[in-house]
């Protein structure tokens, strides 16, 4: 597992202008509620029993507020000790300073996993790493996984990086977690621009039963296969910070 310095995520990453208003990160802001509203809608639509999620790489704990607002028994991780020194007063509890490399819960501990826009950032953004990081979703995540990705540059680069992403094509998401053999994908969706999209995983056994019956499920599955066999080999672009 390669080292990284948790300082890149320092007061200048999270403070940048671009994030709110204000300048600051803010849980008022108005666009940080639009964004927030939309991922809790995601949430209640494929996971209407809630219950215990997990959102990994969630800087202040915004999200964990949200999702509790929302009856949802809601914790969070991430990598930095800036955002974890300025959570959100309101849950910092619920919070916890990890690498999503090395997720610090048991196995099924969760419900639900839920990662917005910072997968991509696993280990630096190296394809490996991302990997690690996705061993250990898959792990802890007992019913499913919820996912926003970039697929292209504009959704990583448009905010600070201090390093290189290097983003990947869709049937790497797909095919790294499938190839777990507990999560299987359900749903995927075009995000609010055509550069992300949201991926929805079930556990093999709620995924199955999703289906009218095993012929339905056989062809999707087929399908998806012959997909990702397709696409294996598309070459992945390092976008420079």
């Amino acid at each position: 597992m390669k080292k990284l310095n948790h300082r890149i995520y320092d007061k200048g990453y999270f403070e940048k202008g671009w994030r709110s208003e204000s300048g600051k990160l803010q849980y008022e802001d108005p666009a940080q509620q639009y964004d927030l509203n939309l991922k809790i809608a995601m949430l209640n639509r494929f996971f209407p029993q809630k219950g215990t999620i997990l959102f990994v790489g969630t800087a202040k704990g915004f999200e964990i507020r949200k999702a509790r607002e929302h009856k949802w028994e809601a914790f969070g991780t991430d990598f930095s000790e800036y955002a974890i020194k300025n959570a959100d007063p309101t849950i910092v509890q619920y919070l916890k300073l990890a690498d999503t490399r090395k997720l610090p819960h048991a196995e099924d501990q969760f419900d639900v996993v839920a990662g917005f826009n910072t997968v991509e950032h696993i280990g630096g953004g190296h394809r490996a790493e991302i990997i690690l990081g996705l061993r250990e979703i898959s792990r802890v995540a007992k019913t499913g996984i919820l996912l926003k990705v970039a697929l292209r540059h504009w959704v990583v680069t448009h905010c600070y990086d201090p390093g290189l992403i290097q983003l990947q094509p869709l049937s790497f998401w797909i095919r790294e977690i499938e190839r777990l053999g507990k999560h299987l994908l359900f749903h995927a969706e075009i995000g609010t621009a055509p550069l992300h999209i949201w991926l929805v995983f079930y556990h093999k056994d709620l995924w199955q039963q999703k289906f009218e019956d095993n012929r339905d499920a056989i062809f999707w599955k087929k399908q998806l296969e012959d997909t990702l066999e397709s696409y294996a080999d598309l070459p992945s672009p390092v976008i420079p910070a």
